[in-house]
């Protein structure tokens, strides 16, 4: 049976392995000019942005779609790759970092992106990616739910890490309903201008049937088992109505969590 931690137990188990880890997750990159940070926790669209910023450097250079290869050159991920090996600097666009860590000094100085989505898909989303793609194994959803490192109380400590300190927080949601709305605001928050037909061309290249398509035909080198990274819309149902009024009702869900859901409107 799965130890019940308090959410003071597992809001201090978060900070600790941050403390630890921060070292690890920055940037070292001397040159840090047109860096930004394009943070989010996991299965909240971040793979999708990082499409189309990508695509957007891409198109400026006169190449084609990015892949699940190409798209480490364009938007790198900053875990395993601090010094940003093979980075491709476009002039005069930004070079988007990929991370899901929460911030800390090390980000400090540089413009950050952060994209949130709702927890309520967010989780189980989670929950089966690294049940699949990881074969990490739990003992159920419920020791999931309130897992220190994965769980709501991970969502909602990520989301206040970055609180007031992100140069703008788009919301997944905003995004998918007005992408070239969104987008161009986040563009401009950064202090970039990106051509409104270029990025439109760039939404497009980056739907999830292009995204699909783009697995199925290159592949994913950070896939190792077959693992359906991009699903459809539909498959990601959430959590039920009877199930969501639970975990609200459960003692170890942190009071960072109700904040946090209500400040970007999933509550």
């Amino acid at each position: 049976m799965a130890l019940k931690m308090n959410p003071e137990l597992q809001n201090f188990l978060f900070s600790s392995e941050k403390l630890v880890r921060a070292y690890f997750e920055t940037p070292s990159s001397p040159d840090t000019t047109h860096h930004v940070i394009l943070a989010s926790f996991p299965k909240s669209g971040n793979t999708w942005l990082r499409f189309v910023v990508s695509n957007v450097n891409a198109l400026s250079m006169g190449e084609g779609e990015v892949n699940f290869a190409s798209i480490d050159s364009f938007s790198p991920a900053i875990r395993g790759n601090r010094k940003l090996k093979d980075a491709r600097l476009v002039d005069g666009y930004p070079l988007f970092l990929k991370t899901h860590f929460p911030f800390v000094k090390g980000f400090s100085g540089l413009p950050s992106v952060v994209i949130v989505r709702n927890p309520f898909k967010v989780i189980p989303s989670y929950y089966n990616y690294l049940q699949q793609q990881h074969a990490k194994q739990f003992s159920g959803q419920d020791e999931f739910f309130f897992h220190w490192r994965y769980g709501f109380n991970a969502w909602a400590n990520f989301m206040r890490s970055w609180q007031d300190r992100a140069y703008i927080v788009l919301r997944y949601e905003d995004v998918q309903l007005e992408p070239l709305l969104h987008l161009a605001s986040m563009y401009h928050s950064i202090g970039y201008q990106v051509d409104q037909a270029m990025l439109a061309n760039a939404v497009n290249m980056s739907t999830r049937d292009k995204m699909k398509k783009s697995l199925n035909e290159f592949g994913d080198p950070h896939n190792s088992n077959g693992f359906d990274f991009v699903r459809k819309e539909s498959e990601s149902v959430g959590i039920c109505d009877a199930a969501k009024e639970r975990i609200l009702n459960d003692s170890r869900l942190s009071p960072h969590f109700f904040d946090q859901a209500r400040r970007y409107g999933y509550l």
